[in-house]
């Protein structure tokens, strides 16, 4: 067993095996493209923005302006759980036809303020570019009345329209190739590490003397056939 390994060791360990190294790094960088390319389905996301106000409540109460602004953030974070309802989410499935269910719908929906502001920003991520494009375009269209419906004292306007995505945002082929080829290396440097740590073999003089601690009193050239 190597004892007293230093920073040296480790890296002369690694310059000797380096073939190894980069065999296993083409190994796993392929097979993490390959299988990405065939086996990861591509994603796709479209997004949209609402803007919520409640100017009259605002009116009626005679709120300042950061009181107003406080108001239409707490009614913004009402209004976005008034979107993932089933019931909304039912009626939005019904203009695609039923293609998708309401839990389907909503486990592909994501709607968040805008850093904490009155603006709404609504994500929709699928497999199909059209679809969550018309699912999107289906929630923004239902919004006002559903939500002024419910929430009376305030409004909604569509501030951004969605759009059909042309190419997927997953999965990023080179990041996970990238990763591939990390691992291919950090598993080659551990197996390395791992051989030398416990092969017993004496390879040179100054290694002996190492180990031991002991004087070398001569050596055995190799022998070379002519």
């Amino acid at each position: 067993m190597t004892d007293n390994l230093n920073v040296i060791d480790v890296l002369n360990m690694m310059i000797r095996k380096w073939w190894l190294i980069v065999i296993t790094m083409i190994i796993f960088g392929s097979a993490t493209y390959i299988y990405t390319d065939l086996f990861v389905e591509p994603l796709y996301k479209t997004d949209g923005t609402l803007y919520v106000n409640c100017d009259t409540e605002a009116s009626q109460l005679d709120v300042t302006s950061v009181g107003r602004l406080d108001s239409n953030y707490r009614l913004a974070s009402t209004y976005i759980e008034i979107l993932k309802r089933r019931t909304f989410l039912t009626e939005v499935a019904r203009d695609l036809n039923n293609k998708y269910s309401y839990s389907e719908i909503s486990k592909m929906l994501d709607i968040e303020s805008v850093n904490e502001t009155e603006l709404l920003e609504i994500t929709v991520t699928g497999e199909n570019p059209q679809d969550i494009c018309s699912i999107l375009d289906s929630i923004l269209n239902r919004a006002e009345d559903q939500l002024l419906a419910i929430v009376r004292g305030g409004s909604v306007e569509i501030v951004d329209r969605p759009y059909v995505p042309t190419a997927p945002f997953s999965p990023n082929k080179s990041r996970n190739t990238m990763i591939g080829l990390i691992v291919g290396a950090v598993l080659a440097a551990g197996v390395i590490f791992l051989m030398n740590l416990f092969d017993t073999h004496i390879k040179t003089a100054d290694e002996l003397r190492r180990r031991y601690d002991e004087p070398v009193l001569g050596e055995i050239p190799s022998l070379s056939a002519e």
